[in-house]
């Protein structure tokens, strides 16, 4: 498979310069750099011009596979209305790819999207963005996928994770995970996605797991902090599986609102885990199963 990676950077002293997103200025900026490029070089993005905080970043490959990377190593990158990350689907070979290394700076914007055959790797700076959202996979696609490790930090408000075939993914070998709401399983219809945690540490103020379509939370290592996880409220076999790491979860519930949302269940096979409650509301198959590790229930 032809790879397409692209490094999009930016400074944090840079950002402050940029006043909260007004619409009524926005452009669409696709990378036309080619084979290799950098952000910051206003020929790289249709219009001349490099993408401000009002515009809509669009990196894309197609059948052709072209390899696409991006640095920026000056001050400059990284404030934009919506970043999207796509191999434009319907059987498209090409990836693709965002990469973001330590000291590369910060990555600012409202919205971030990665769908079939996309893929941010991020090892170092900050991605803050209001909604993050991993999707794809359907036609023999691949599925969007978002890694985290080294030094990196992603500071999202929302994260959305939807499959269609092929599972999208966010899987966290290292880093910081700061997050609001996240749903793994967001699309009606949709296939199972995932979540994985190897290492570092996450938090988030909730957790949905089989939303509306199937969805999994591997925890295998690193750390978890989240005030809720539920499983199940349209979609069946919604997936907790903690194999190493440390969980600590205030509350922890199986729920299945309807008949289809069945057999969710919560698998405790290593680390440690501190729930503050757990819940079972139904008798749709929901379960929960301790075969290894330390599990302590507060009430």
């Amino acid at each position: 498979m032809s790879r397409c990676v692209v490094t999009a950077i930016g400074a944090a002293a840079a950002l402050s310069l940029f006043a909260p997103a007004a619409r009524a200025g926005f452009e669409n900026r696709n990378w036309v750099g080619g084979f290799i490029g950098w952000w910051n070089i206003p020929a790289n993005w249709s219009g001349g011009v490099t993408p401000g905080a009002d515009d809509n970043v669009m990196i894309s490959t197609d059948t052709s596979g072209n390899i696409v990377v991006l640095y920026a190593a000056v001050p400059g990158a990284g404030a934009t209305f919506k970043v999207k990350l796509s191999g434009d689907g319907n059987g498209a070979t090409g990836i693709a790819q965002l990469s973001m290394g330590s000291g590369n700076g910060d990555l600012v914007s409202q919205r971030v999207e990665v769908q079939s055959h996309g893929i941010f790797d991020q090892t170092g700076g900050t991605v803050d963005t209001d909604i993050l959202t991993i999707t794809g996979g359907s036609l023999g696609d691949a599925g969007g996928l978002y890694r985290l490790s080294g030094t990196g930090v992603v500071d999202a408000g929302d994260i959305e994770i939807c499959s269609f075939g092929n599972a999208s993914e966010f899987v966290q070998n290292d880093g910081t995970g700061i997050f609001g709401e996240v749903t793994i399983g967001d699309c009606a219809g949709g296939s199972r996605a995932w979540m994985t945690l190897e290492g570092g540490s996450m938090s988030a103020s909730r957790i949905d797991l089989s939303d509306r379509s199937p969805g999994s939370l591997d925890i295998n290592g690193g750390s978890l902090a989240a005030t809720r996880i539920e499983l199940g409220t349209f979609a069946p076999s919604g997936q907790l599986t903690q194999r190493g790491g440390a969980l600590d979860c205030d509350q922890l519930i199986l729920s299945g609102l309807f008949e289809d949302a069945i057999e969710q269940t919560a698998t405790f096979a290593g680390g440690s885990a501190d729930l503050g409650s757990v819940e079972v509301r139904n008798d749709y198959g929901n379960a929960i199963y301790i075969t290894g590790g330390h599990v302590s229930v507060a009430g």
